[in-house]
């Protein structure tokens, strides 16, 4: 017989297994970055930005790219970038980790972002 416990315990299961099955995923791929050392450089235009208000606020720019269609920045650096800006992006083949990101060559990056 279930109960509303047993519900929530089953639920809280399957919804812990498929984090996992993304994180060995995400691991794979990480994986395959490392062993071919592959980096792309490119330069993205700044197509919009926007920003949530909650407790903590977030600050985001978008991409006219699919690889890397936003990026979350801090409130100072969002306030730099216009819209039709150019981003310099390095970052890996196949997880997209973000390596280096400069706007007019300066380094852009979230400290508080990195994983």
């Amino acid at each position: 017989m279930f109960t509303i416990l047993n519900i929530f315990i089953f639920v809280f299961i399957i919804l812990t297994i498929i984090a996992l099955a993304f994180s060995l995923k995400r691991l794979s791929v990480t994986k395959n970055d490392l062993t071919a050392q592959i980096k792309i450089v490119s330069t993205f235009k700044v197509i919009d930005k926007y920003y949530t208000i909650r407790k903590n606020s977030s600050y985001f720019i978008a991409f006219d790219s699919k690889d890397i269609p936003k990026y979350e920045v801090t409130k100072r650096t969002y306030e730099l970038i216009n819209i039709d800006d150019s981003i310099e992006i390095e970052y890996s083949k196949f997880a997209f980790w973000i390596l280096k990101i400069e706007h007019n060559g300066n380094d852009i990056e979230n400290k508080q972002n990195v994983q």
